[in-house]
């Protein structure tokens, strides 16, 4: 049986492969007619490579086109089918730049390439080119400033005289010349929003550098390139204190005229230290020799810098606060009289064996000040007293001293008296007869 089946296969062998042939053939046919070639267009993502070529010529490029371009794609349509756009990459090679004559543009031309079946594919952009945008590539150098901004916690301030830049204090800045020559100052910005230690504290943080022009707008970083990415930065939180400054006067001026009041634009100030040197400063004390009103004959203004009379190791928060605008007012003093009882007045140093008699019931005393406080004042007010220390008996003449602010002058007031000797009280009559006697005696004397 096997033996017939044999015959039966290898009878007419040539015949049968020929068959075999005719069909491969046939199916061939049919196949390229079922899987004919297509073109489809695909968006290319693309490939920068070689960009140092151009910087080594100290050339900054930019892309003109973006970062996509369209290519058409001829394969079979079995192959093209399974790709798409993500498996298509175009490379621009920039070692092959075309540079413009005037060297402000290039061109570049594109190698497609597709991660799938590759071999298969025929690309039909052989043309395809992106452009692209060129100036110089600069390089500057800048000194690193320290700048703080945010509000450090209550009751502290950041002392922005000793802020400073720890490393790198020094920073090159490549790129573009449009952009790097518009540069005029390089910072490192540390924030001490809500900060706050015990005491006087050490801040240190990294900030990121930033650049900005003469104008002091913020210029867009994004095509520059720096020599350090980080700056480290150091700033001291310190303790506070709102204390009142206070102005003083020296000299006379000139007439009758007086200095009747100071005013000043600012009241009272911040200031910033240690605990221990904040205890020690109540207010700030402007010496009168900055204020020499001698001869000076009308109100006049003057700007003091309060900074220099700040004890060693206490600042202003705020230094613009140092300049003061102070005014002095001087002007005639108004004058008014008052009408004292001299029994009101205060007697000291009186012999007890003496007794005194004022020669008068009242006195009138004249006081010179500012309308404003001689509206205030009365005759109540006025406590005067007179010292008789070492007065015999007999008639005299004492100045009232009066117990008023420097706001006030008083002119020279006197009172009279006479002081006697006390009598005997049993022999009154006596008395009074010795006492005539010797006032008899004394008168003619």
């Amino acid at each position: 049986m096997g033996k017939k089946i044999l015959r039966t296969l290898t009878n007419n062998i040539w015949y049968k492969i020929l068959a075999l042939f005719l069909a491969f053939i046939l199916w061939l046919v049919v196949y390229n007619i079922d899987d004919p070639n297509v073109t489809k267009t695909f968006t290319a993502s693309v490939k920068i490579e070689n960009g140092e070529s151009l910087l080594n010529q100290k050339l900054y490029y930019e892309v003109i086109d973006g970062t996509s371009v369209k290519v058409a794609i001829t394969g079979k349509r079995s192959v093209i089918q399974n790709i798409d756009d993500s498996d298509i990459t175009a490379t621009a090679d920039l070692s092959r730049a075309e540079l413009a004559k005037d060297r402000k543009s290039a061109t570049v031309s594109l190698e497609f390439m597709s991660s799938r079946s590759n071999s298969l594919l025929t690309f039909n952009s052989t043309s395809a080119v992106i452009h692209l945008s060129i100036e110089d590539y600069v390089k500057q150098t800048f000194k690193v400033e320290a700048e703080v901004t945010g509000t450090p916690a209550e009751g502290y301030a950041t002392n922005s005289e000793h802020a400073h830049v720890v490393t790198p204090t020094m920073m090159t800045v490549s790129g573009p010349a449009s952009v790097v020559n518009e540069i005029a100052s390089c910072k490192a910005i540390i924030d001490v929003s809500g900060l706050g230690g015990q005491g006087m504290d050490t801040i240190r943080d990294n900030a990121i550098p930033e650049v900005y022009d003469s104008e002091g707008n913020k210029i867009d970083a994004s095509k520059l390139t720096f020599s350090s990415s980080r700056v480290s930065v150091e700033v001291e939180i310190m303790n506070t204190k709102t204390v009142p400054v206070k102005f003083n006067t020296t000299g006379t001026p000139a007439d009758d005229l007086n200095v009747i009041g100071i005013q000043q634009n600012v009241n009272e100030v911040e200031i910033q230290g240690s605990a221990a040197a904040l205890n020690l400063v109540s207010a700030i004390e402007v010496p009168g020799e900055v204020l020499n009103v001698d001869g000076a004959s009308a109100s006049f203004s003057t700007t003091v810098d309060i900074s220099e009379y700040l004890p060693e190791g206490v600042s202003l928060v705020q230094p613009s606060q140092a300049q003061i605008t102070v005014t002095v007012e001087i002007e005639e003093y108004e004058e008014k009289e008052f009408t004292i009882n001299t029994a009101d007045l205060t007697v000291t140093g009186l012999d007890p064996n003496l007794e005194m008699a004022f020669t008068d019931a009242t006195i009138t005393v004249k006081v010179s000040g500012k309308s404003s406080d001689l509206a205030n004042l009365t005759a109540a007010m006025l406590s005067g007293t007179i010292n008789v220390d070492g007065m015999t008996a007999g008639p005299h003449t004492a100045t009232i001293s009066f117990d008023l602010d420097s706001d006030y002058k008083i002119a020279k007031a006197t009172v009279t008296f006479t002081l006697k000797e006390k009598q005997n009280g049993d022999d009154p009559d006596n008395s009074d007869n010795q006492g005539d006697s010797e006032n008899d005696g004394n008168t003619t004397e």
